[in-house]
């Protein structure tokens, strides 16, 4: 896949971004107008389309700093449900489990990595091993319950005891998806809002300067280490 310009990825954030603005948009006259269905279904298609618009954003963010990356795996976010709705379940789960003593030990891995790749590589480490599995298994779950409700919200279901129904989705289940997808919408705005602004940009760079400076620098040689 071919290299995409800072430029290029903030639109296509912003295409994502006005896409679920109008998606939401429909879907706000079709909960006033109590179908509730069809409803549903349109909130979680932004909710996916805001994920897109987060995962692009991510890639912004690594141009800024210096980072590179490789933009085969940009792909996937548009095509495949299960990364969309992980991306959505960080975003509304996992950030507000963060604490200030995970970002100093991601901090004092870093001091101690002696280049960008090994300090990749420790964080992953560190983010596998800190993730409780029953994290793990709640984004499965995740997923598999929002398909499963998009589905019955779009389609006519089938099975041995029911036969051919309908599945009538609850007002209360609308009503928690639309307030989840604005927030994720507003999270998406505020991302696409730092990325464009020129003193973020100035400062994303000088950190990734900093950062290549960093690992790029003469380290004293010790007795201990000749």
């Amino acid at each position: 896949m071919q290299e995409l310009s800072l430029n290029q990825l903030i639109m296509g954030a912003t295409l994502c971004c006005k896409n679920s603005s109008d998606l939401i948009e429909e879907a706000d006259i079709l909960f006033q107008n109590k179908k509730f269905n069809r409803a549903y279904f349109l909130y979680q298609t932004a909710q996916e389309e805001i994920a897109k618009g987060e995962d692009i954003i991510w890639y912004a963010h690594d141009i800024i700093i210096g980072l590179s990356r490789n933009f085969s795996g940009l792909g996937k976010s548009f095509l495949e449900h299960k990364r969309k709705n992980r991306t959505n379940f960080i975003t509304l789960k996992l950030y507000e489990k963060e604490t200030i003593q995970q970002m100093e030990n991601l901090i004092k891995i870093v001091a101690k990595s002696n280049s960008l790749k090994e300090a990749t590589e420790k964080i992953k480490e560190y983010v596998i091993n800190s993730f409780p599995e029953d994290e793990i298994d709640r984004i499965d779950t995740f997923h598999k319950k929002r398909m499963k409700t998009r589905n019955d919200s779009l389609y006519v279901n089938y099975d041995d005891k029911n036969l051919f129904y309908l599945k009538s989705i609850k007002k209360k289940q609308v009503v928690d998806i639309k307030r989840e997808t604005k927030y994720l919408l507003d999270n998406l705005i505020e991302g696409i809002n730092m990325v464009e602004d020129k003193e973020w940009q100035k400062k994303g760079k000088e950190l990734g300067e900093f950062i290549k400076n960093y690992w790029d620098r003469e380290i004293p040689k010790t007795k201990s280490s000749l």
